[in-house]
């Protein structure tokens, strides 16, 4: 039976990509691992030859989101059938069709996001809420329907709530670097001399303000992209966004005197009187939900000058 079934030209399909993805994440390391996640994280898709004719996208702007099927391109299967999640710590192990890790049998995600504008004459739609990285292959594009594809009943007791949100603190010189990337006003927008040219996701950032830049940032970084066996307090990690390279590390809450000179006084007192609230609670209750340490962010840094 199986063999039969394997000679089937049906189960076995051979599919090209129809749109390239031109994101704000050049590499793996920090993009969000669920779409929504970072809300910031705009990106523009590309229809390739011969889909890139408006006939094929006709009436896709009434829908607000949409489902994207894409191919991992990057990762490569080893063939084990299970797992480690990051829910996990990295370090229990679950089959792999019972998780969402990107290590799968051939290599396609499914990523639901939301549809932000449409251009017929450049054939590209714009979308946020991205958790894919430049040059992702999209296999298939539909519409997102909430009657049909919002299951309010469902349930999981394996990740039930959302990824936990980091506390955050930015340096001054790291606060001063966004600033100095953009004009005061809201309405400029971060020179196009500043995304490297070797990376094709300019047209997904030249247009991004200075408060969609420190939102982004805070949004990728506050999901604490470190893998969970990896969790280092000394050590310095750096993640590339949007044409800038952020470096960051953990801080212990007992820890929070030695950023004093380097995060703004009045906002690292404010952080270490909720680090005193967040003692009592690890004393009292639910002591696995709170985390044990804050994020501070260091540097940000135009990658073009670096």
């Amino acid at each position: 039976m199986e063999d039969s079934l394997r000679e089937n030209p049906h189960y076995r399909r051979e599919i090209e990509a129809i749109a390239l993805v031109e994101s704000c994440f050049p590499e793996k390391f920090g993009v969000p691992r669920q779409a929504g996640i970072a809300p910031s994280a705009e990106g523009i898709i590309r229809f390739l030859p011969p889909y890139n004719h408006p006939h094929y996208i006709e009436g896709i702007e009434h829908y607000s989101h949409l489902w994207l099927t894409f191919g991992f391109h990057q990762n490569q299967w080893n063939g084990k059938a299970k797992v480690r999640p990051q829910r996990l710590g990295g370090n229990e192990r679950m089959g792999v069709f019972a998780t969402r890790s990107s290590f799968r049998p051939n290599g396609l995600g499914l990523s639901a996001v939301k549809l932000e504008s449409v251009d017929y004459q450049a054939m590209t739609l714009t979308v946020s809420g991205l958790d894919l990285i430049d040059g992702t292959p999209i296999y298939c594009i539909k519409p997102y329907i909430p009657f049909a594809d919002a299951i309010m009943s469902a349930t999981s007791t394996f990740a039930v709530d959302p990824p936990q949100k980091w506390p955050l603190l930015w340096s001054c010189d790291a606060k001063t670097a966004v600033i100095k990337e953009n004009s005061s006003s809201e309405e400029s927008t971060i020179p196009e001399s500043t995304i490297p040219e070797s990376t094709t996701s300019k047209s997904a950032t030249t247009s991004m303000t200075q408060g969609q830049l420190y939102s982004l940032i805070e949004e990728v970084v506050g999901q604490n992209p470190i893998p969970q066996f990896h969790q280092d307090y000394a050590r310095i990690y750096g993640v590339s966004i949007a044409g800038f390279n952020i470096r960051f590390r953990h801080i212990p809450w007992e820890n929070l005197d030695s950023l004093n000179g380097v995060v703004d006084a009045t906002t690292l007192s404010e952080m270490q009187q909720r680090a005193a609230l967040m003692n009592r609670k690890i004393e009292y209750s639910e002591s696995d939900k709170i985390p044990e340490s804050c994020i501070v962010i260091l540097e940000v840094a135009s990658e073009s000058t670096n």
